[in-house]
């Protein structure tokens, strides 16, 4: 005990300078304790952001990849041709000739779930500029189009309608449109809509010859040809 003696007394004679000493050394844990805290929760949410980030990134690269799939591999319907024959079965004098409206489907997948309209009329000059391109209230069912394939939507041309455009008063309108589904993703709703003028190219050339089976004969039917131009109103494809 009497070896101890000296050092009792030094700490006794230094008590200040261990008390200054020690709080000293508590603050300077507390400011490691802080910082070492700080830092942890620095990395905790920069990782959390980081994989945040990595998820949104992951997201976007799925929709990317989705939208360039619907946009590279969809159905793709659009006009291909129209024509126009004299009508070889006219017996009620009514309808003098059929037109003939084409669409193909140039895109990569199937249209599925087409529905298909036309309609038509004859007006004194242009359309009106209020004219809403009305649709048929029961659309034809076409079920689907392959890729590289065609449909053709018929359309009788009344002979009163002719009569009128070769007199020069009025001009025949033919529009319609097309709605169907991306094979890939069902979910998505395309269409089509055309609007097309058709003119009489020769009134008195022979547009056509047809044989006329239930009599055993060929039959030349005279008649005006057609030519078919764009019209600058009612056309949109999606």
């Amino acid at each position: 005990m009497e070896s101890l003696a000296p050092l009792i007394q030094f700490v006794e004679l230094h008590n200040v300078f261990f008390n200054v000493l020690g709080t000293w050394l508590i603050g300077l844990f507390t400011i490691v304790l802080a910082v070492a805290t700080s830092l942890l929760w620095y990395t905790t949410r920069h990782s959390a952001n980081a994989a945040m980030r990595a998820a949104i990134s992951a997201e976007d690269a799925v929709s990317i990849a989705r939208e360039e799939m619907v946009i590279g591999k969809r159905p793709y319907i659009g006009i291909n041709q129209v024509n126009s024959i004299l009508s070889p079965h006219d017996e009620d004098r009514t309808v003098n000739a059929l037109i003939y409206t084409y669409i193909k489907n140039s895109g990569a997948t199937p249209a599925v779930n087409v529905s298909t309209w036309l309609q038509a009329k004859c007006f004194a000059g242009d359309i009106p500029a209020d004219f809403d391109f009305p649709q048929m209230e029961s659309p034809k069912e076409q079920g689907q189009i392959l890729p590289g394939t065609e449909i053709f939507l018929l359309l009788g041309l009344p002979r009163a309608d002719i009569g009128k455009m070769l007199a020069g008063t009025h001009r025949y309108y033919v529009w319609g449109g097309c709605d169907y589904n991306n094979f890939l993703i069902k979910d998505r709703r395309h269409q089509l809509r055309f609007c097309y003028v058709v003119n009489i190219l020769n009134p008195v050339l022979l547009a056509l010859r047809y044989e006329d089976f239930a009599d055993h004969a060929r039959i030349e039917r005279e008649g005006p040809s057609f030519a078919f131009a764009p019209y600058s109103r009612g056309n949109s494809s999606d």
